[in-house]
């Protein structure tokens, strides 16, 4: 009975792994509608703030001798507002919040757009969210991009952030 069990669970996984290797060479196709696309793609370890607030005299009373301080903070990780345009069309606006229960993880973005080929102008902006009662701490920086880009039928450009500048770039195809 067990041989039994431990023959089908290599099976199953011997089949589990020729199906991901098959599905692996499948080649990526494109919407019928449009035939390029705009990706962004980029990591960020993001701005931390601290909320602060003063402790009443019974809530330090409580706290272990070691621990009394009056004010108590709590540091994360600030939200940031991603907007994207292109030729002055908005084909994003939205706040992309840091991952972690406790908002404390990279922010991570990750977003595709069809368009038909062509030539287009691309407005990136990329801006921490400075909320009610936070404080900035060192390393604030919003990040943008203005260009012009021309796609051609089957491109994929990508709006990354560049490692060295920590700028945001655009990467074209090989052609």
């Amino acid at each position: 009975m067990k041989s039994v069990r431990v023959a089908l669970a290599v099976l199953l996984a011997v089949v589990g792994t020729v199906l991901v290797a098959w599905l692996s060479r499948v080649p990526a196709r494109f919407d019928s509608e449009h035939e390029a696309l705009v990706r962004l793609s980029w990591r960020v370890d993001g701005i931390s703030v601290e909320e602060c607030r003063q402790l009443s005299p019974a809530e330090v009373a409580n706290l272990p001798i070691h621990m009394r301080n009056p004010e108590a903070c709590i540091g994360r990780i600030a939200p940031y507002r991603l907007q994207v345009g292109l030729e002055g069309a908005r084909l994003m606006d939205d706040t992309i919040y840091p991952g972690g229960v406790r908002g404390d993880r990279p922010i991570y973005v990750l977003s595709d757009f069809p368009v038909d080929p062509g030539q287009y102008r691309i407005q990136v902006r990329f801006d921490p969210i400075l909320l009610p009662g936070t404080t900035w701490l060192p390393g604030a920086k919003p990040l943008s991009l203005d260009q012009i880009v021309d796609l051609e039928r089957r491109d994929i450009v990508l709006v990354t952030l560049d490692d060295d500048t920590h700028e945001l770039v655009v990467r074209h195809p090989e052609r």
